[in-house]
């Protein structure tokens, strides 16, 4: 059957709400008389073999469920409705899935409502007015929302949490009501957003990798600081090769001004510090090639030194201690 465009199809029939397909296979003329769900007016009925079955208003008039938008919201709200009241009479359950909240995005049922004993349409829970609305034992314990173009509100939202309601927004979509993906209650009903309950979990899979990734973090800290450790110790007990450019430590060098600094010359090239060695973001070079050589290498905290041991820095002035 074709779709050119979403029509209406469930009427009114002696006050109970029908889809005009299980009319079908009667003859026009034992077919019962109907109306529109929203104005009243009769509603005649179109079940072609050409297109898909719908519903017409007898006399032109101005109804909102002539708008396609308004007849999709319309078709999903009363099919969920009706596998309500089927569910309610053989005792189901409603289930929705959830994912779990690490990465796997494994999921899991959950029964989000069970042992309803009436459901009603548009009914008002003062101050609010759900699309669906489920009872039990004259409390209302949920609320479905279908949502055809507005999304609910941050205000009803906050209502029916001071209700203290669960609720549930689903999408006004063809594919619940009709063709081969049409949803029973059988199967968890598709959604957009779960309110006011919280069925957030992870599985063990999750759990376990992120308690092997939090061991492997504190493995990796220890690790570093024990690196980190043993640099500034060597940093501060320089091996012999590395001279002491003060009775300061290496580092302290820096806090000399250009004036007063000491003069140092590398042995290997016997260069000037003051000019050819140059303090940048990871230590000391000695700029002169091919000498170039990072005495106190990033951070500071260790010495690197040729193979020969000889490559040192001294002091111009023998008075200066090592």
């Amino acid at each position: 059957m074709r779709r050119y465009q979403t029509e209406p199809e469930w009427v009114l029939v002696n006050a109970i709400l029908r889809n005009v397909s299980e009319f079908g296979h009667l003859p026009p003329s034992d077919r019962p008389k109907a109306v529109c769900p929203l104005c009243n007016t009769t509603a005649i009925f179109k079940l072609g073999k050409k297109n898909v079955h719908h519903y017409a208003h007898a006399i032109p008039v101005e109804c909102t469920a002539n708008h396609p938008e308004t007849a999709l919201h319309l078709n999903t709200k009363f099919h969920i409705y009706r596998e309500l009241v089927k569910g309610m009479q053989n005792g189901l359950s409603l289930k929705v899935t959830t994912y779990c909240s690490g990465d796997c995005r494994r999921s899991r049922e959950h029964t989000w409502a069970s042992g309803w004993d009436d459901v009603q349409v548009e009914t008002s829970i003062d101050p609010i007015r759900p699309d669906i609305v489920i009872f039990k034992g004259g409390l209302s314990i949920g609320a479905i929302e279908v949502c055809a173009s507005n999304a609910v509100s941050e205000n009803k939202t906050i209502q029916f949490a001071d209700k203290g309601l669960q609720w549930i927004e689903v999408q006004a979509d063809e594919r619940i009501y009709s063709g081969a993906s049409i949803w029973l209650l059988y199967h968890p009903l598709p959604y957009i957003r779960l309110g006011h309950a919280s069925y957030s979990w992870k599985c063990e899979h999750c759990i376990s990798y992120k308690k092997q990734m939090e061991i492997v973090k504190s493995d990796e800290a220890k690790r570093v600081k024990d690196i980190s450790d043993a640099k500034r110790a060597a940093f501060l007990n320089p091996p012999n090769q590395i001279k002491r450019l003060t009775n300061k430590t290496p580092w302290h060098y820096f806090e000399f001004t250009t004036e007063n600094r000491p003069q140092l010359t590398c042995i290997l090239c016997g260069k000037l510090t003051g000019d050819w060695f140059d303090r940048e973001a990871d230590g000391i070079h000695c700029r002169c090639r091919p000498c170039l050589h990072h005495f106190f290498p990033s951070g500071g905290l260790s010495h690197i030194v040729p193979d020969d041991g000889a490559h040192h820095i001294s002091s111009k002035d023998d008075s200066v201690p090592f």
